[in-house]
Formats: structure tokens, C-alpha cells, sequence
């Protein structure tokens, strides 16, 4: 199955194989010779085989060829993408991607909020990760993503780093007080 060998690309990026991304694009190149659409998960795989530049460009060909038909599995495209840029050190650029799949009708769930959470941090951007948190605070009980303590643990990292502990403390205190308190936003795992 092609997306298996996409996932194959994928897992020798991650052990950083200089040729990954090119044979990604040379699956992704074969399965529309034979007339096989691609499809999010591909287009995942082939966007974490690639470096930030290749991503960019296939990323704007899922948006353009295979997102209107695969809603559900954009998430997973854009968090690649956004993994990608952190792989290289452009935190912006994942907060972009962010900001990207929000304008074209995509939620994020908790991968691609943990991307995001993770560039705040790297960028020591703690303002921008309390907004993230907050807003994936006030999203319905069937969100497809609950706050879980490593999402908050990322956040604080990003406050601390960016300078502000006391708002670090006061997402933890939120975050106990929701454990406490039996919230279905709250995740299983406490501190």
C-alpha cells in the first residue's frame, strides 16, 4: 500500500535520512501516474519526510488537490508541516501553519496544538501559548482534543521561558482546579 511506504519515508526522516524527502515525492509522483489520489494520510507522510521547503510545497498541493475531499485528515497534514518547521528551528513559521489551517476552515486537535504549544516554547512566546491554551479551553466537550498534562506542561514551559512564571502558575492552578473538579476538558493525566 502506498501510504505504508510513505509512512516508511516518514520514519527515515525522523532518523535523519538525507533522501526520505525525495523518495516521498517519488511515491507521491507514482501514485498519480497510476491514477491513485492521494490522500491526507499521504500527504502527511510525504510533508514529515520532507524538509520545511518541500513541505511548504506539498502542503499547498494538498490544499489544493485532496482538503476539500478530506476535511478530517488536514489536521494530521498541517501538524507535520508544523513539525517539520520545528525540525528546522522556525518556530514562526509553525505558528503560521497554525494560523494557516484556522483560515481555511480546519481545527486544529491536540497534535497540531501540542506543534503550536511546542514552537511557543522554543520562540518564548508565553503570551501566545496562554491564548492557545484559553481558546482550546473553551471548545465543546466533543472537541477532538482535551487539554492532557503535557499539553499544559508545554504551555507553562513556553509562559516560564517567555518570562512570565506567574502566568505558568496560574495555568497550572486552572488546570488542577479542573482535575479537582472532574472537568471533561481535563485530561487523565495529573502532575
Amino acid at each position: 500500500h502506498y501510504n505504508a511506504l510513505l509512512a516508511a519515508c516518514a520514519d527515515a526522516a525522523r532518523r535523519r535520512d538525507a533522501a526520505a524527502g525525495d523518495a516521498a515525492l517519488g511515491v507521491l509522483r507514482k501514485m498519480e501516474e497510476r491514477g491513485v489520489a492521494p490522500d491526507s494520510r499521504s500527504f502527511s507522510a510525504a510533508v514529515a519526510a520532507a524538509e520545511p521547503a518541500g513541505a511548504e510545497g506539498l502542503l499547498a498541493e494538498f490544499e489544493s488537490s485532496a482538503l476539500a475531499s478530506d476535511p478530517e485528515g488536514a489536521p494530521f497534514v498541517y501538524c507535520a508541516a508544523m513539525r517539520a518547521s520545528l525540525r528546522a528551528g522556525e518556530w514562526e513559521d509553525a505558528l503560521s501553519l497554525l494560523d494557516r489551517m484556522r483560515a481555511r476552515g480546519v481545527d486544529p486537535d491536540s497534535h497540531c496544538l501540542g506543534a503550536a504549544l511546542e514552537a511557543c516554547r522554543a520562540g518564548r512566546d508565553g503570551e501566545r501559548a496562554e491564548a492557545e491554551l484559553a481558546a482550546a479551553r473553551t471548545m465543546h466537550a466533543d472537541a477532538p482534543h482535551r487539554l492532557s498534562g503535557v499539553l499544559v506542561s508545554t504551555a507553562m514551559g513556553a509562559c516560564v521561558r517567555g518570562g512570565r512564571w506567574e502566568s505558568a502558575l496560574a495555568i497550572f492552578d486552572a488546570y488542577a482546579a479542573d482535575l479537582a473538579a472532574g472537568s471533561p476538558d481535563a485530561g487523565p493525566d495529573p502532575f
